[in-house]
C-alpha cells in the first residue's frame, strides 16, 4: 500500500548544509478553497491586474462614466474627455460604467459634429442674405421722386420685368426688345399736400390711366384685349416726396411680351 504522508526532509550528507524545510501550506482566505498541496505561498498584497470582486459583492459604477454620458449631450468636448478618462479608470479598477463611458464619447462626437454643421449652415445663410441685401437696389435709386417741374422718374415707354414689391428700381428696367412683363404707358404727378389716402389715389389712377390708354395703344381700353395696372405713392413713399402715378400695360393672355405695345391697337 502506498503511503500519502509527506516524506520527511532527508538528512544532509556530512559536510553539506541542511536543505530548507518544506514551506507550510498557506491558510485559505475565508470563502475561498484551499490552494492545492505543494503550491507556493502568495506573498501578502501581491495581485495580478485588477482585484477580483468578492462573491456576491455589488460592483460600483464609475462616477466619471456617469458624468461623461451627461456631458456628451450638454458639453460635447467635455463628454469626449470624461469618457476617455472613465475608460482608463474602469480598466484599472474593474468598476462598472464602460458602456456609459463609450456612450459619452459617442454622444459628444455626434453632438459636436451636428453643432459644427449647424454653424456652417447659419454662416452660409447669413452670407447669402447679406449678399442679396447688398445687391438689391434701393427703392428710390435711381428713380428719385420728381418735383412738379421735373421730368417723370419713369418715362413713358419704359419696359419692366415682374415687380415683386411696390417699388421700382433700376434692376426692374429692361430693353423692350427683350421679353418683359410691363410697359409704362402713362405717368402723372399728384398735387402736393397731405397724403390723400389709398382710396383717393386709386380713383385718380383709374382716371389718368384710362385717359392715357387710348392715346398709347390706339384704341379705347374697353375695346382692347390688353389690361393695365398702376403704381401709386404709399404713405411711406409720400413722406419721401413721391407724387407720381405710373400706369403699366400688360397682356393678360401672355406672361411676357416682346417689343413695345405702343400703337399696337390690340
Amino acid at each position: 500500500m502506498l503511503s500519502t504522508a509527506k516524506p520527511a526532509t532527508p538528512a544532509a550528507p556530512e559536510g553539506y548544509p541542511a536543505p530548507p524545510a518544506y514551506p507550510a501550506q498557506p491558510p485559505a482566505p475565508q470563502g475561498y478553497p484551499a490552494p492545492p498541496a505543494g503550491s507556493a505561498a502568495v506573498p501578502p498584497g501581491f495581485r495580478y491586474g485588477a482585484p477580483a470582486p468578492l462573491p456576491g459583492a455589488e460592483q460600483r459604477t464609475n462616477t466619471v462614466a456617469i458624468v461623461a454620458i451627461v456631458l456628451g449631450f450638454v458639453f460635447p468636448i467635455g463628454g469626449i474627455i470624461a469618457g476617455s478618462v472613465a475608460l482608463a479608470q474602469v480598466k484599472r479598477t474593474g468598476e462598472k460604467g464602460r458602456g456609459l463611458a463609450i456612450g459619452g464619447i459617442v454622444a459628444g462626437a455626434v453632438v459636436l459634429v451636428l453643432s459644427i454643421l449647424a454653424g456652417i449652415a447659419l454662416f452660409v445663410l447669413f452670407t447669402l442674405s447679406a449678399a442679396s441685401s447688398s445687391s438689391a437696389g434701393s427703392p428710390l435709386d435711381p428713380f428719385l421722386p420728381p418735383s412738379q417741374d421735373d421730368v417723370f422718374a419713369l418715362p413713358v415707354g419704359t419696359c419692366l420685368d415682374e415687380l415683386s414689391t411696390t417699388y421700382i428700381t433700376s434692376d426692374n428696367v429692361l430693353d423692350c426688345a427683350q421679353p418683359h412683363n410691363f410697359e409704362v404707358f402713362g405717368s402723372s404727378l399728384i398735387a402736393d399736400g397731405v397724403f390723400p389716402g389709398a382710396a383717393a389715389l386709386e380713383n385718380q389712377a383709374f382716371d389718368k390711366c384710362d385717359a392715357a390708354f387710348a392715346d398709347y395703344v390706339g384704341i379705347p381700353y374697353t375695346d382692347s384685349a390688353l389690361d393695365y395696372s398702376y403704381l401709386a405713392p404709399s404713405a411711406e413713399t409720400w413722406a419721401q416726396g413721391d407724387r407720381e402715378i405710373v400706369c403699366l400695360i400688360f397682356d393678360p393672355e401672355a406672361e411676357q411680351t416682346t417689343g413695345s405695345l405702343a400703337a399696337s391697337k390690340r
